[in-house]
């Protein structure tokens, strides 16, 4: 009988050794359950934080790009130079060189014979036109901050007219110190003095040497004296 309580005693511990083992376990597989949860929501977070952050990148990028061409083409826009179009110069027609007048020679009857007056010729004549006035080029130096087209501006020319006579193709391909060919017919006054009228910008050392003629020459045509103060718009006398 003593054997039989033993025994009932260490059947009774080993179901509660193994009841104890199966709850250990099973906590420990829910905990491990719980983390793998827990790791997957995570993940999911950080995944979908990482796409929102692409997708916000690839927006602000695109922004930028837009916002870049338009800047770009608001300065294409100012930088590019008035185009002012010019009508082809039309061709001067040579005179007709007039034909000589015929002259007839009257039949005079045979009843009555007459001397056949001898036929007069008349002589052409060629009208000579006249020479068309001849072009003073003169040379610029250009400034920091000048535009074929202001340059154009300040002699009363279009700047496709400066760029044909120098071969420059891009309006805007000048420089600083750069010496440009002004292309500008100049008419001489009754007395055989050339006029200048100044410019906004120009100086009278500028202007003397824009005529190759000296500071001072300029000057006592002028009867100005230092500082040599002249303003827009004024007349002056190139000797």
């Amino acid at each position: 009988m003593a054997d039989d309580f033993m025994t009932g005693q260490a059947s009774s511990r080993t179901r509660s050794f193994l009841i104890l083992v199966l709850g250990l376990l099973g906590l420990l597989l829910l905990g491990t359950i719980t983390v793998l949860a827990v790791g997957l929501a995570r993940r999911s977070q950080l995944e979908e934080a990482r796409l929102t952050r692409v997708a916000e990148n690839a927006t602000v990028v695109a922004q930028n790009a837009l916002v870049t061409q338009t800047v770009q083409a608001l300065q294409s826009q100012l930088t590019a130079p008035a185009e002012v179009a010019t009508l082809p110069a039309s061709p001067t027609a040579a005179p007709p060189t007039p034909l000589p007048e015929p002259t007839s020679t009257p039949v005079v009857p045979q009843a009555a014979p007459t001397d056949t007056p001898e036929p007069t010729g008349v002589a052409a004549t060629t009208a000579t036109p006249e020479a068309p006035p001849t072009a003073t080029v003169i040379t610029y130096t250009v400034r920091a901050g000048d535009t074929l087209h202001r340059i154009a501006q300040s002699y009363g020319i279009t700047w496709q007219e400066i760029a044909e006579a120098n071969g420059i193709s891009d309006p805007r391909d000048i420089f600083p110190n750069q010496v440009l060919i002004i292309p500008v017919s100049l008419t001489p006054t009754p007395e055989g003095q050339v006029i200048h009228i100044v410019q906004f910008g120009e100086t009278l050392n500028s202007i003397a040497q824009s005529y190759g003629v000296t500071l001072e020459a300029l000057a006592e045509a002028n009867g100005l004296t230092p500082p040599y103060t002249i303003y827009v718009g004024q007349s002056l006398v190139i000797p």
